[in-house]
């Protein structure tokens, strides 16, 4: 996720960026307590995430077009 976050940040994909960013602080949090760990939240932040990158990734396809 750190990974994606800061790659998103770089080339000012915000969406994914904020999400990935909310997604770390989830795991943090986890980390630090078990038990406070929201699945609801989770569940929400990842299926943002995947709308997210959806749309960027049609964006781009439709900048670049196909590469296969």
């Amino acid at each position: 996720l750190h990974t994606l976050k800061g790659g998103s940040a770089s080339y000012s994909v915000r969406e994914v960026a904020a999400v990935t960013h909310q997604l770390e602080s989830s795991i943090s949090s986890l980390m630090e307590d078990p038990s406070s760990f929201d699945t609801d939240k989770w569940t929400k932040l990842t299926l943002q995430l995947k709308q997210h990158y959806n749309h960027f990734q049609s964006q781009v396809h439709e900048l670049l077009g196909s590469t296969t």
